[in-house]
C-alpha cells in the first residue's frame, strides 16, 4: 500500500517538475514574442504590454514557482533551496518595478492622446492587479518579520494571507494580459497565445493553491 503511495507521489513530482519547466519555457517564449510585437514600432505604448507581460506573466510566476520544491531549479541546482526566500523577494521586487513601468507608460500614453482611463475590463483588472502587486510586496516585507510580529498576528496567519493575496494578484495579472491580447495583429496568434498563457498559468496556480491549502490545514 505504501509503495503504491510512494509511486503515486513520485509520479506527481515528475509531473510537477516537468510542468514547471515547460511553463517557464512557454512564459519566456511569450514574453519574448510580446516584446518583439510591441517594439516593431517603438512608441511610448510599446513599454506597456511588454513590461506588464515581463512583470506579471514571467517574473511573478517564477517568484511563486521558486518557493515550490517541485520547481525544476531545485532539481537542477539543489543549493537554491538555501536562498529560496531571497530569490523570491528579489524576483518579486523586480516584477513590481516592471509592472509599475507598464502601468505608468499606459497612463502617460493615454494622457498624451486624450483618452479616458480605466473604462475597459482590461484596464480595470490591470489597475486592481497593479495595486495588489504592491500590496503583495508590502505583505512579503511584513512576512519577513513574522516572528517579531507574533504578538499582533500569528506567523502562520501572516504567511497564509500573503500567499492568498499573491495568488489573487497573479490571477488578475494574467487575466489583464489575456484581455489585452486582442490587440495583437492576427486572430490565430491571439488564440494560441491565450491557450499557452492559460496552460502555463495553471501550473503556477496549481502549485500556489496547493501551498495555500497546506498552510490552512496547519492552522
Amino acid at each position: 500500500m505504501s509503495s503504491e503511495g510512494d509511486s503515486g507521489s513520485s509520479l506527481y513530482k515528475v509531473y510537477r517538475i516537468t510542468a514547471t519547466a515547460l511553463s517557464l519555457i512557454i512564459l519566456v517564449g511569450l514574453t519574448i514574442y510580446i516584446f518583439y510585437d510591441s517594439f516593431q514600432t517603438t512608441t511610448l505604448y510599446s513599454w506597456h504590454p511588454s513590461f506588464f507581460t515581463l512583470g506579471f506573466s514571467l517574473l511573478m510566476a517564477e517568484s511563486i514557482l521558486v518557493l515550490s520544491k517541485d520547481n525544476v531549479l531545485f532539481f537542477l541546482h539543489p543549493s537554491v533551496q538555501k536562498t529560496v526566500r531571497a530569490h523570491h523577494w528579489i524576483i518579486q521586487i523586480i516584477a513590481a518595478i516592471c509592472n509599475l513601468v507598464g502601468f505608468v507608460t499606459i497612463i502617460l500614453n493615454k494622457n498624451r492622446s486624450g483618452r479616458s482611463h480605466f473604462v475597459s475590463d482590461h484596464a480595470i483588472v490591470g489597475l486592481v492587479a497593479t495595486i495588489l502587486c504592491f500590496v503583495t510586496c508590502a505583505g512579503g516585507f511584513i512576512t519577513l518579520y513574522a516572528t517579531k510580529l507574533k504578538d499582533w498576528i500569528k506567523p502562520s496567519h501572516n504567511k497564509l494571507i500573503h500567499t492568498i493575496i499573491g495568488i489573487l494578484t497573479f490571477v488578475l495579472g494574467v487575466a489583464a494580459e489575456a484581455t489585452g491580447l486582442e490587440l495583437l495583429r492576427d486572430e490565430p496568434v491571439v488564440i494560441a497565445t491565450i491557450v499557452l498563457l492559460a496552460v502555463a498559468s495553471f501550473v503556477v496556480f496549481e502549485g500556489s493553491v496547493k501551498s495555500a491549502y497546506s498552510r490552512i490545514k496547519r492552522l
